[in-house]
Formats: C-alpha cells, sequence, structure tokens
C-alpha cells in the first residue's frame, strides 16, 4: 500500500475493500481528536481511471491521485469538503457530508446505481434495487422492513442515505458476484481450507447477504428468503433484518453516534466474560453480536441449533442478555415489528402477491462442489451411523417403531422399509429416507399439519428438510424446516393395528405444535 502527502494534508489511500483500510488509514492521523477524523471513499464503477481533485475554498483544484477501474480510494477530510471526480466522458462533484461516507462513480448508472439494476425503490430515501429478474413484491417486502425497522430513527436513516449506503436485492437464480458492487469477488482468493475453489464460485455459494461495512457500504439480501421461497436455505429466518443490522450499525450509528461503537463491544465483552453465547454465531464478534440481536429483537431468529441458542425472541433477548437489549432498544425503541413470514400477511403491499406460483430456489450445478465444500456432511446429532430404528418414548415399551411402506408405526422386524438413514439437505438440515424406498428418491414429508406424514419424491422442498432437536434422556424432537417457525414437530402415537385409514391423524405419525412422549423420538442402530 502506497501513501502520498498532499499540499492539503490529505491522505489517499488506493485500496480494494479491504476490511482494515479504515483502521490503517485513521491510526495515528489525529493524536489530540478522540475519534477518527472523516473519510470520503470514492468507488470507481466505471470501465477507465478516474481523477480526484480537492476543491479548496478559491475554488481551485487541488490532485488527489487517481482511481483504476474497479478500484477506490478513501481520502481522510473534513466535513464540508468538496472533491471533484473527473472520468474519460464524465464529472461529478462530491460533497462530505458525514464520517463514514461514499460515492460510487459510475456515468452508465443513475446517481451511482449500476444500469445491472432495472428495479428501484426507496424506504423514505434509503435505496432499494433490483435487477429486472426479481419479482416486485421483493422489493415492496424490503421496504417494508426497512420501513418498520427505522420508523423510530429518522436520523439513523438519513445517515445510512448520506454514507451511501443502499439495499441489493439477489434474484432467486442470481448469486453474490452477479452483482456489480461484489463482482470483484471473482477473483479473490477464499480462505485456505477452501484451496480449490474459485473465487466466483466460493462466495457466491457462501453469501446470500452481505451486511457491509465502513469501507463497503451496500448491504443486500436474497428474494428466496424475502418471499420465503421452496428451498430457501435460510427459511425460518429473515437475513434482510440481520445484513441491514450491520449497516445500521456500521453506516448508519457509527454517523450519528460516534460512541456506539465502542460501547457495543464494551457489552459484547461483558457478555462473554459472563459465558452468555458460548460457542453460538453472536460470539464470533460485536458486529455479529448486534446483528443476531437484533433478528431476537424483531421475534427473527432460529430455534436451538448449532449457531444459536434458545434466544429468539424479544422477551427472551431482555432475560437473557439485558446489555444487549438495551442496545437494541436504544437504536430501534419498542417498534411495533415482530416478523412473520409473507405467507401469513397477503395483505397491504403484499395484496395480490400469490406464494403457489413461487419458484423453488437451488444451487446451480457449477456450485454443488462448493455446496459440499462450505456445507461440511456429518450425521446429525443424535443418529447413529448408516441404517437406524426410530422409535418414540410413548411407543417404545410396545416394541413399535416407525414404518415407510406405508408410513406408520409397526412392530419392529428385519424389514428394509424400517431401516432409516439421514441424507444431508444443507444448512443443519437433513432428509429422512428408509432402506426400502431409498432407491426410488423416496423422503419423510412431514405435511403442513392438517394431514399425516408420508412418503414423497424428493424435491428439495422444505416441508422434508428435518431437523432434531435435542429433548431429555437422549430423545429428539423432529420437525422440519417448512414447520420449524410455528414449531410443529413429528408425532406418532398410533400403532398399525388401531390405525384409522379414514382419520390420517389415526393413520400415522403427524405434525403437532405439543409437545408429548409420542414427538420424542430416539435412534436405534440396526445391527
Amino acid at each position: 500500500m502506497h501513501l502520498r502527502q498532499l499540499s492539503c494534508c490529505l491522505v489517499l489511500l488506493l485500496v480494494g475493500f479491504a476490511v482494515n483500510a479504515l483502521a490503517q488509514i485513521t491510526r495515528g492521523e489525529s493524536p489530540q481528536a478522540e475519534f477518527p477524523r472523516p473519510t470520503l471513499q470514492i468507488i470507481n464503477g466505471s470501465g477507465d481511471p478516474i481523477d480526484l481533485f480537492w476543491i479548496n475554498d478559491q475554488g481551485e483544484r487541488v490532485s488527489n491521485g487517481r482511481v483504476p477501474p474497479g478500484k477506490d480510494a478513501i481520502i481522510t477530510t473534513t466535513i464540508g469538503h468538496r472533491f471533484a471526480i473527473v472520468g474519460k466522458d464524465a464529472e461529478q462533484v462530491v460533497n462530505s457530508k458525514v464520517p463514514i461516507q461514499a460515492h460510487r462513480f459510475d456515468p452508465e448508472g443513475t446517481d451511482g446505481v449500476p444500469a445491472f439494476y432495472a428495479q428501484r425503490t426507496d424506504a423514505g430515501g434509503f435505496p432499494i434495487v433490483a435487477s429486472a429478474t426479481v419479482n416486485p413484491y421483493a422489493l415492496k417486502e424490503a421496504k417494508y422492513l426497512v420501513d418498520m425497522m427505522l420508523a423510530k430513527r429518522p436520523d439513523v436513516r438519513k445517515a445510512m442515505v448520506d454514507s451511501g449506503a443502499r439495499l441489493c436485492i439477489l434474484a432467486y437464480n442470481e448469486f453474490t458476484t452477479d452483482q456489480p458492487e461484489w463482482a470483484r469477488f471473482r477473483e479473490a482468493e477464499p480462505p485456505p481450507k477452501f484451496k480449490g475453489l474459485s473465487g466466483r464460485d466460493y462466495w457466491d455459494r457462501r453469501a446470500r447477504g452481505m451486511g457491509g461495512s465502513q469501507t463497503d457500504p451496500y448491504c443486500s439480501c436474497a428474494e428466496e428468503n424475502l418471499l420465503a421461497y421452496p428451498g430457501d436455505m435460510y427459511s425460518t429466518e429473515n437475513i434482510l433484518i440481520h445484513e441491514l443490522a450491520h449497516n445500521i450499525h456500521l453506516r448508519g450509528m457509527t454517523n450519528v453516534d460516534p460512541t456506539f461503537d465502542r460501547r457495543l463491544e464494551d457489552t459484547y465483552k461483558a457478555a462473554m466474560a459472563k459465558g452468555l453465547w458460548k460457542d453460538k454465531y453472536a460470539s464470533t464478534n460485536h458486529h455479529e453480536y448486534f446483528a443476531e440481536g437484533v433478528q431476537s429483537w424483531f421475534d427473527n431468529n432460529r430455534e436451538p441449533d448449532h449457531d444459536h441458542n434458545h434466544v429468539n425472541t424479544r422477551e427472551e433477548l431482555l432475560e437473557y442478555d439485558p446489555g444487549l437489549a438495551a442496545m437494541c432498544r436504544e437504536v430501534f425503541g419498542d417498534t411495533e415489528l415482530r416478523y412473520a413470514k409473507p405467507q401469513t400477511r397477503l395483505h397491504g403491499h403484499l395484496a395480490g402477491y400469490d406464494p403457489s406460483n413461487a419458484p423453488t430456489f437451488r444451487w446451480p450445478p457449477r456450485l454443488v462442489e462448493a455446496d459440499k465444500r462450505i456445507t461440511p456432511r456429518k450425521t446429525p446429532e443424535g443418529f447413529p451411523t448408516g441404517y437406524f430404528y426410530m422409535t418414540n418414548k410413548f411407543v417404545e415399551g410396545q416394541n413399535l417403531v416407525l414404518e415407510s411402506a406405508p408410513l406408520t408405526l409397526r412392530e419392529r422386524g428385519n424389514f428394509s422399509g424400517m431401516q432409516w438413514k439421514t441424507l444431508p439437505a444443507g444448512d443443519g438440515y437433513f432428509f429422512l429416507t428408509s432402506q426400502f424406498l431409498e432407491e426410488r428418491n423416496q423422503v419423510l414429508e412431514g405435511g403442513n399439519g392438517e394431514a399425516a406424514a408420508f412418503m414423497a419424491s424428493n424435491n428439495g422442498v422444505t416441508g422434508t428438510r428435518w431437523k432434531a432437536v435435542p429433548a431429555d434422556d437422549g430423545y429428539y424432537f423432529l420437525t422440519t424446516m417448512y414447520m420449524e417457525e410455528s414449531k410443529k414437530v413429528l408425532e406418532g402415537n398410533v400403532g398399525d393395528a388401531k390405525a384409522d385409514r379414514s382419520d390420517p391423524f389415526k393413520g400415522g405419525p403427524h405434525m403437532v405444535a405439543r409437545r408429548a412422549t409420542g414427538t420424542m423420538w430416539k435412534f436405534i442402530p440396526v445391527e
């Protein structure tokens, strides 16, 4: 990295969106100041080099160097200073407005927004953009969520807008490096543990949403998550809430209150010292700590799994980590938003949206290898390796196990239809099939809770993606990605001899909201 001292005492760094650029640029620049000096990031979104000039009080232009295509420059400056950006066929002037600010020079776009984005809306001035491929209802849903999250903080919203932030929505069949803001990742080297993957494949599989930073103004989320399409890998949470929380933190609150980040980090350290969030995603750093807390503040975090504990609502957050809850209340207030999936509120901005016509999200063939590498394949917790019998606490004394053909509880025997195995489904979920039906590509489908569970062709739908949640004494509750939010689990309490085929709830296992011995499953290895 090369530094050049200029007559106007500004330091220009040419960087490639390096995460640590801001720390490097501000360290020691203003030793008497309590906070770093303001920075202005100029992003060259054109295909030609651009020249930068500081405009002094006399209107004279002082050269601030050149930025190659696809690169950016961060200038340490003063609020109110003006800079001219001169390209091959266009020129723009930008004013420094807030401590953390970015400006994208892209003459082929509009207001710095690339031409890739054919659809645009805004939430109180905060830009939301998408390509022509994205369902327009995704933009409406995004606008609704942004408005609700920032309802009590117009100052934070304005700071984000002034900082150059915006939300970019991925289509269900688009991927991170398709978007101009992250196209540079195509050539980026993935982490060492993923050596052999291209930067493009790594980032396209790794991220269905980006939060931005103090050196990256943009955040993103995906259409399939906003509108809850089948196959959504994050079906029990809303990724916009998580990623926008990062942007609110790093582009909004940092500009409104320079003490916020430091106070948040102190709160995070105090929580870690108490052993809170141990081994969970919220313990990663104070950025993820806040974003995970925001999800729970809006009742939008996952049920307990590898990355999450029991906290997923505002009330649980207030009880478990009052410090983090206080930070959320400071930012958002007691907002009305308590998130629910769009299928439950098909009115207002979602009037006319028909979920039955939604496409299914799937990883394309080119990302199959990346998916295997990034999502480790292992036997789910509580399950034996290989085939196993499934019984539950209510019927195990009767020697009953789950039979797949037909799906019912029968006396245990050496039959292939009773011998189950798990298949990886990604993101911590698994498919359940039997030795008898495996070659037919049939898996257990939990249904919608209105009828019995059944065996179905494996099309990857959310009702076939299972998760085991520990109960007690070696038993587990079984829920599906589709039913997880409603807290329904699989119950089996009627043996085949007592089954009534005219009543689906007496004909086989089904999904219920209660917790009882018939919902507590055990997995016995086949000898």
